[in-house]
């Protein structure tokens, strides 16, 4: 079942993305705490918008965050992954999105995030050195027309 996001799957949410990060990205920087995702994501769901899926006993499997246009972040628990819920999780994002590009931006090393948006019809617009995001990391930007 999808749902809205709410502060108090923050928790939930920041260790669904550390444990997919660390998965997907080989040598992946750690430079966070634990304790400093869950306040990010606190924010994170405060300001923009979300949803999450969850299983029978309402357990996170994954979820997708956004502001506007963008899509901020789309992590599916690393147990749960390759079994449609990132691209139900998508799905729902790009219904709930009023408008036209829709752009995201991924690390160039996560090769399944890049298969994936492209999978799903986004277009490479721009890649970066990774000068200018904090893990140093060369990305991608991708868009959906």
């Amino acid at each position: 079942m999808i749902r809205a996001l709410t502060t108090n799957d923050a928790a939930t949410v920041a260790a669904i993305s550390r444990a997919a990060r660390f998965d997907a990205i080989p040598g992946y920087p750690d430079l966070h705490t634990p304790a400093e995702d869950r306040a990010f994501y606190r924010s994170q769901i405060d300001e923009g918008d979300g949803f999450g899926e969850v299983d029978e006993a309402g357990q996170m499997r994954g979820f997708v965050l956004w502001r506007g246009q963008l899509i901020e972040h789309l992590y599916v628990d690393v147990a749960h992954q390759r079994v449609g819920i990132g691209s139900r999780l998508l799905s729902a994002a790009l219904d709930a999105i009023p408008a036209r590009p829709v752009r995201l931006w991924t690390f160039q090393a996560n090769a399944r995030a890049v298969s994936f948006y492209r999978g799903h019809g986004f277009l490479e617009v721009d890649q970066t050195d990774g000068e200018a995001n904090e893990e140093g990391l060369p990305d991608v930007l991708f868009e959906l027309r």
